[in-house]
């Protein structure tokens, strides 16, 4: 199968339908009625960070994924852009409105492989509701998402889970994308619906990042062998908005059923989500040290979770409205595992003893990837410093340096750090 990098558009068609006509809101009719249909319509790229000159940095080919880097011919700055080589990769997707209802679902997105503009082989990827081959064609529920007709004052929040939008202009609805979180199943076409966004997780593989090393992403549950790496559409809002010439007679019966109503976005950003950390380690302890794992603690990732959008209200006017506060994203999982936002995991190296054993005054580089790169609490940042403790063995006695790690303001980039061998014994 043919490798494609994974630099890509996003086309994305999903066929949705109407509920039931609540007062003053004019609703799209059902589907079976043969009245108009409300489809979605989405286009953009991955982003991935810019790299430090000098980073070793190679390709190489891959299961799943792999890393590889070019470097751009106008400026001469050098890229990491990742290939998959599947035709279906697992996606999950969330739909929220303004005033702070979410739906989540699982779907395969399809991949394939374009030219871009520059020269560069991108990959783009499409998706149909109505081709889901696990539902059987029967699309989106049609009883999540409505037409309402809405102003700039606002209104109150509407049942949860129903999904609104409004005429153009204000549609006021929005879309959250997001690749890596621990597959349900191995089957490439799962789909499921209406689902709870806690019990989407990721799993920290535990593994360093290797350039060119096999990483699967279709396989049901964790990857305990290697480390997956989240992507998502960047923080933020991303709109959807109403194409009035894909349809008519929004919000009314008018049209027939082949008339459709477009919501879509042509701009979307998907960005790996945390960093790629590299880490420069020097021995000064006048003895070969063996590495064993990095340990991070306060940050959270070795568990990752979704939350929901959260809704506040405010005053407009003396009228008093319900606006959506915090957005869909990720946070650590606060279960009962004993690894929450706050307790320690461990990222191991890899290779034999050998391969992983520092001479004195030996310089290595070493990669990690961290999903969160600050402590979250209710989807907001806390501002927490993280420990980032390096662990080895001198001697067969174990050894330990550590360092502070200032928060970071935002992720999707490769970051790097200087690590000392100084040869102190681990006390805890």
């Amino acid at each position: 199968m043919t490798t494609k990098q994974f630099l890509f558009s996003l086309s994305l068609l999903a066929v949705l339908g109407a509920c039931s006509k609540s007062t003053n809101e004019p609703v799209l009719p059902s589907t079976q009625s043969g009245e108009p249909r409300v489809g979605l319509s989405l286009s953009g790229e991955i982003e991935f960070p810019d790299l430090d000159p000098d980073l070793p940095i190679g390709g190489g080919s891959a299961k799943d994924l792999t890393l590889h880097s070019f470097t751009r011919p106008s400026d001469g700055k050098r890229f990491v852009t990742p290939f998959f080589n599947n035709d279906k990769l697992p996606a999950l997707f969330c739909i929220y409105d303004g005033y702070g209802n979410s739906y989540f679902f699982r779907a395969a997105i399809e991949v394939s492989t374009t030219m871009s503009s520059n020269g560069q082989m991108v990959n783009k990827f499409h998706f149909n509701d109505k081709e889901i081959a696990g539902n059987n064609g029967k699309g989106l529920p049609d009883n999540r998402f409505k037409f309402v007709q809405k102003t700039d004052a606002g209104g109150r929040k509407q049942n949860s889970g129903i999904i609104s939008y409004g005429q153009p202009g204000h549609e006021d609805v929005y879309v959250a994308i997001f690749l890596g979180l621990n597959p349900k199943s191995n089957n490439p076409d799962y789909y499921a619906n209406h689902l709870l966004p806690e019990n989407q997780t990721y799993t920290h593989g535990g593994w360093e990042t290797l350039m060119g090393q096999n990483v699967d992403y279709t396989s049901a549950g964790a990857n305990t062998s290697q480390t997956r790496i989240i992507f998502g559409t960047t923080p933020g809002k991303h709109k959807l908005t109403l194409n009035e010439t894909g349809g008519t007679g929004l919000g009314t019966s008018k049209g027939g059923p082949e008339k459709w109503h477009i919501l879509g976005s042509d701009n979307l950003k998907l960005q790996m989500r945390g960093v790629l950390l590299e880490c420069e380690i020097e021995n000064k302890s006048l003895y070969d040290a063996t590495l064993t794992s990095m340990r991070v603690s306060k940050w959270g990732g070795h568990t990752v979770t979704l939350h929901e959008s959260t809704t506040k209200s405010v005053k407009k006017g003396g009228t008093t409205v319900d606006e959506v506060d915090v957005l869909p994203d990720l946070e650590p999982d606060r279960g009962g595992d004993g690894r929450g936002p706050y307790d320690p995991f461990e990222i191991k190296f890899s290779g034999t003893d050998a391969q992983k054993t520092v001479r004195d005054n030996e310089t290595v580089k070493r990669i990690i990837y961290l999903p969160l790169v600050n402590a979250l609490s209710n989807g907001k940042v806390t501002k927490t410093a993280a420990t980032l403790r390096l662990r080895y063995t001198i001697n067969g006695r174990n050894m330990a340096d550590e360092k502070l790690l200032r928060p970071l303001k935002r992720d999707g980039f490769m970051a790097s750090t200087k690590f000392t061998i100084t040869g102190k014994l681990e006390k805890n």
